[in-house]
């Protein structure tokens, strides 16, 4: 009998398995890149990224706008790099008005609401073969957010930005504008799937205008870490991408 049991509980496991091959998993890319210092042909630049989700990470995707000599001129760049547990976004820009003070746009940015820079979702599939399927299970769940993110000129519009971690389609976590960690506790049970995932949100704007300290720039470098344990004893995660989320792997962290 016992034996029936195991050939049983292989069973689910493998139906189970089957079926998270199935479920989503992705990492993804976005941003705007914004320069511009006038209405004629070639005095702005828009350059606008958004990925299609894909499998493939880690997902890098690295761009430059420029217009102008100088002055006026703006340039600026923007990287994202979205892998399973990990997201990163940078980029550095500098502005400088007309002689005779008229603005200059410089934005580092989404350019669909709301919408994050890096961002990965990933399905795993709690299993451990020693417990029968429905034991409740306690998984731990963290999002550590670092780095730094600045605009300086006479006018910063906006200095954003914000890690969020994902649980089934809510955000359990957040860290805005702050570098530190915060955990959330997953009550779930043998044979059961989870959607984790993170965001990453960058929004950088400035402009600048008048005679007093007239060049604006942007500099920044944030990223997020997502890690995933369990609690609880002989349990093991399958991933739909084949990542692991146990804080092992090596990370870049800004500082």
């Amino acid at each position: 009998m016992r034996n029936r049991s195991i050939l049983l509980l292989g069973a689910v496991v493998t139906l189970l398995s089957a079926s998270l091959e199935a479920q989503a998993c992705g990492v993804k890319g976005h941003f705007n890149l914004f320069n511009c210092f006038g209405t004629q042909p070639g005095q702005c630049s828009d350059i606008r990224i958004d990925t299609p989700w894909t499998t493939v990470a880690p997902l890098t995707v690295s761009h430059a706008g420029s217009v102008g000599n100088g002055p006026p001129y703006s340039y600026g760049t923007g990287t994202t790099i979205s892998d399973y547990g990990f997201l990163r976004a940078y980029g550095s820009g500098e502005a400088a008005p007309w002689p005779n003070g008229n603005g200059v746009n410089l934005f580092f940015q989404e350019w669909i609401g709301a919408e994050p820079l890096a961002q990965f979702t990933d399905t795993l599939l709690v299993v451990a073969p020693g417990l029968a399927p429905g034991t409740p299970v306690q998984l731990r769940a963290s999002l550590h957010v670092g780095g730094f993110s600045a605009v300086t000129g006479p006018y910063a519009w906006t200095n954003d930005y914000r890690g969020t971690l994902l649980v089934n389609g809510w955000t359990v976590a957040s860290l805005t504008n702050t570098n530190g960690v915060q955990v959330y506790t997953i009550n779930t049970q043998v044979g059961q799937s989870i959607l984790f995932g993170g965001r990453l949100f960058l929004t950088l704007r400035g402009q600048t205008g008048g005679t007093v300290n007239p060049v604006q720039t942007y500099n920044a470098d944030v990223a997020a870490t997502y890690d995933l344990t369990s609690l609880t004893p002989g349990v093991a995660l399958q991933s739909c991408s084949g990542a692991a989320y146990n804080g092992l792997a090596a990370r870049v962290t800004p500082v």
